[in-house]
């Protein structure tokens, strides 16, 4: 469909984005208006403002992956530059490939302490698991009432897929699911399993206070579209968490797909039950439960039907972009500066086209995504997007600053050799005093 079949795109891609593969952007500001908790060590009734929550996107991993080089910083530590700063951070670490559904309830889980619950309704439809792992709270106390009668929150500053994330968790923390409900009559699963999840039952404390998104990934991503369309994902992702774990790589980068059968291989274990394990995987060709779907332009528009603002939540928007307008034409292509691994990606989208959809307002974007997809949602959205003119509301995306130059690597930090850090942390110590203004 493309005319890029067997040209290795998709390996090169996997490369990008798990690595970063090379250096990062030049350019500037475009447009602009105006102590940790870990593993439980302290109750988030102790704190005088709200604790920031970092979010990883798509392809991201944890901490203690990568040899200690950080998702969110690279070389440096933004969680613990954002602590320096007085503010109480934690960082999640959920399924770099999985679909924010998923992703919303490992979130969910680690952060409140407890098991992974995907739901009965959710893991029949999609062929996985019920459950997953099991975590210790990283914010004990969060969603209850404190001292003062409020309940305790959390602000959330996402990159990339994890806007999509964070918007799912804060639809299923205020309604719940139906298709769970009825699944879990009066909230007692069938066949002696445990009971409905609080996450799916809805009703209970919104503890989201507010979101903060860099390069959000809001209508998806027409690389991610393309992707999805033009191969087989799931063999990709398959094949890419069997090679890691065959290899006991899953210690260095962990795809987190225990509930498709593919937990990493324990070291006690032989090669030869491990394969045997594997051969039973659920993700197969017509899953659509990864983030290779979500991301999709029309998984985006499935999701945003139904993950809408709310209005008790505060939204922030920080987009960016690393390609230009080519003369006439109106195609976008890379700037001279984009990292050589990202120009690629930069040039296809800038020139994709997407039948019955005026894909022209799509070409400006970042290497991974659209820019336009970075403001708020668009696709079968009914939430508004604005400028942000200095008086924080609710409900509405407010796009803060768009930063001209910057692609999607340069807004983590990750093989940056364009930008001083201090530009990247002056970026997320801005959204983080932004979030803590609105409490």
């Amino acid at each position: 469909m493309l005319g890029l079949r067997g040209k290795g795109w998709h390996t090169l891609l996997a490369c990008s984005l798990i690595a970063g593969c090379g250096g990062g952007s030049g350019g500037g500001t475009e447009e602009a208006p105006g102590a940790a908790l870990h593993g439980g060590d302290a109750a988030v009734g102790a704190l005088d403002h709200n604790p920031v929550v970092l979010l990883h996107g798509f392809f991201g991993w944890g901490r203690d992956e990568l040899l200690g080089w950080k998702h969110f910083g690279g070389t440096r530590d933004l969680e613990a530059e954002l602590r320096a700063e007085g503010f109480d951070t934690v960082t999640v670490a959920v399924g770099p490939l999985s679909s924010n559904w998923d992703r919303a309830a490992e979130m969910y889980a680690q952060l409140v302490g407890g098991t992974v619950d995907y739901g009965v309704a959710h893991s029949r439809e999609h062929r996985h698991a019920r459950f997953g792992r099991t975590y210790d709270a990283l914010l004990p106390g969060l969603g209850e009432v404190g001292p003062d009668g409020d309940v305790q929150r959390v602000n959330v500053i996402a990159h990339s897929q994890g806007s999509q994330t964070a918007r799912v968790l804060i639809a299923l923390l205020a309604d719940g699911d139906g298709a769970e409900r009825a699944a879990c009559p009066a909230g007692e699963c069938p066949d002696g399993e445990p009971p409905l999840s609080p996450l799916f039952a809805g009703g209970g404390p919104q503890w989201v206070h507010g979101v903060a998104t860099l390069s959000g990934a809001n209508d998806g991503s027409t690389l991610a579209h393309a992707l999805q369309n033009d191969l087989n994902p799931n063999g990709l992702i398959a094949g890419l968490a069997v090679a890691v774990n065959t290899l006991g790589a899953s210690g260095l980068y962990d795809f987190k797909l225990d509930q498709f059968g593919l937990a990493p291989r324990a070291a006690s274990e032989p090669l030869t039950a491990y394969f045997e394990r594997i051969t039973h995987t659920m993700l197969d060709a017509d899953n659509l439960d990864t983030a290779f779907y979500d991301l999709s332009l029309d998984g985006a528009a499935e999701l945003n039907r139904w993950a809408r603002a709310r209005p008790d939540v505060v939204y922030f928007s920080w987009s960016n972009h690393t390609s230009l307008p080519i003369p006439l034409a109106g195609h976008h292509r890379p700037m001279s500066e984009t990292n050589l691994f990202l120009w690629g990606f930069t040039a296809f989208m800038g020139n994709y086209q997407v039948a019955g959809v005026d894909a022209r307002s799509l070409w400006e974007n970042d290497g991974i995504v659209n820019t336009l997809a970075m403001d708020g949602p668009h696709a079968a959205s009914t939430d508004v997007v604005a400028r942000f003119d200095g008086t924080i509301r609710s409900g509405v995306w407010q796009l803060v600053e768009r930063r001209r130059g910057w692609d999607h690597w340069d807004m983590l930090g990750l093989l940056d050799l364009r930008h001083d850090f201090s530009q990247t942390r002056g970026l997320y110590v801005d959204a983080a005093r932004l979030l803590r203004s609105s409490e």
